[in-house]
């Protein structure tokens, strides 16, 4: 992921997938949230990857007040 987000630094799918593994492998809440924003305003609001970075940062909020 790295290697392409270095290559292209708004790859959408590659920004969604850093934000997983930085949430889930590293519990880096910010960083994760950070990539998040960033996927949904590339992605725009009518699209699929918005929708799911959406709600993968809302079950990041409710994992955190569970």
């Amino acid at each position: 992921v790295n290697k392409i987000l270095e290559k292209e630094q708004e790859f959408p799918e590659a920004l969604y997938l850093k934000a997983q593994i930085l949430w889930e492998g590293f519990e880096n809440r910010s960083a994760a949230t950070s990539y998040l924003e960033k996927t949904m305003q590339l992605a725009g609001e009518g699209e699929s990857l918005y929708r799911w970075a959406s709600g993968y940062l809302s079950d990041m909020d409710s994992r955190e007040t569970a």
